[in-house]
């Protein structure tokens, strides 16, 4: 936790955040995230959900990040690869964290790491690439 703990101390000093305008889930919403997706969030995110993971100032103000818009990016990545043909199959254990204005999506592996790589997928941008070698680190960038 102490990671996400800096991230959020970076969120606030950056102004970025404001205490007020940080809001986590609760563990029952990891468990329901857990269920919907049929994976074993890495403990990295789960942090992450229960410190800001609804809300979290002025980050990701324009991407599908939080709980509230991530339950349905999954089947949204399905659809874009069904409707534009593409050659990509979305990992059985993939979690897919973050989209961006429906042809950019972020995920990880749901593997059993507790801070697992970050891949990009793009609708007309080739195969996946690794993007960050953890989550927190992902997060770290999105901060700076």
């Amino acid at each position: 936790m102490s990671q996400i703990s800096d991230i959020r101390n970076e969120l606030l000093r950056k102004g970025v955040a404001v205490e007020d305008t940080l809001e986590g889930v609760s563990s029952e919403d990891i468990d329901r995230i857990e269920g919907l997706a049929e994976v074993q969030l890495p403990e990295a995110y789960k942090d992450f959900l229960l410190s800001f993971g609804k809300k979290a100032g002025s980050l990701a103000n324009d991407v599908d990040f939080f709980y509230s818009e991530i339950l349905g990016l999954k089947e949204e990545l399905e659809e874009l690869i069904d409707e534009e043909g593409l050659d990509f199959e979305i990992p059985s254990k993939a979690f897919i964290f973050s989209g961006y204005q429906g042809f950019q999506y972020h995920y990880f592996i749901c593997d059993g790491r507790e801070n697992p790589e970050v891949y990009r997928f793009m609708d007309g941008g080739g195969p996946p690439e690794k993007v960050a070698d953890t989550f927190t680190g992902y997060l770290k960038s999105m901060v700076s």
